[in-house]
């Protein structure tokens, strides 16, 4: 139920932020949502939809208290729930990628960082805090789930120039309404309109763009 009502946050949000639905897939843990273009959007809107499932929880404790009122369960079992729900929320406010928190540390690191630069650092960071988060962890389960996350954050790594030519060619195909960003970097800023400084000229991000896949292609 929990789980349910986080993933609830994510659809709301979607749905108001109008970000086309992919698909809604129902697992006995709960609820998994996919959309799309949600990664080349831009970072305020990965921001909203991070944050919502943690706010969404707010209303387990409502629940919660109204089951307690109505002897649905024990004061015990109150407190245990409560617990519970403030444990998960604090864990996926963590800023470990995938999670709510490493997203919202995804969207911030885009916003001041070029594309590329800032998948880098959300992964470097998130290995940082899970570390951390980890490092007090002596159960076999816990090292299982350490090497799976590292597998998982190694592909998703491997991934990063994928993931560039993923969102140049969605940038050159879609009109860009943001303000301008001059800058010499090799690399397009999520959040802004790129003119790029190349040998003391400027290039609309287009432009770069064009030049980028010719010189890939040859």
């Amino acid at each position: 139920m929990m789980l349910m009502i986080h993933e609830l946050g994510h659809l709301f949000m979607g749905y108001y932020l109008k970000i086309p639905l992919i698909s809604l897939r129902i697992y006995p843990f709960g609820i998994f949502a996919e959309y799309e273009n949600l990664d080349y959007l831009p970072s305020k809107y990965e921001m909203y939809m991070a944050i919502s499932g943690p706010l969404f929880q707010l209303f387990n404790f409502i629940i919660l208290n109204i089951f307690y009122q109505y002897q649905m369960i024990s004061l015990n079992q109150l407190d245990y729930y409560q617990l519970l729900n403030i444990q998960m929320a604090i864990f996926n406010l963590l800023p470990i990628y995938p999670l709510d928190g490493g997203r919202i540390l995804r969207a911030i690191c885009m916003h001041f960082f070029p594309f590329g630069k800032a998948l880098n650092i959300t992964y470097i960071l998130s290995v940082i805090a899970f570390i951390c988060s980890m490092c007090n962890m002596t159960s076999i389960w816990m090292w299982c789930f350490i090497i799976v996350y590292a597998f998982y954050l190694y592909k998703e790594y491997q991934m990063v120039l994928e993931k560039k030519l993923e969102f140049y060619f969605q940038r050159f195909q879609s009109k860009v309404v943001f303000k301008n960003k001059i800058h010499n970097h090799n690399d397009l800023y999520k959040d802004f309109h790129n003119i790029i400084v190349h040998h003391n000229k400027r290039m609309t991000e287009k432009e770069w763009i064009s030049r980028y896949f010719v010189k890939k292609s040859k």
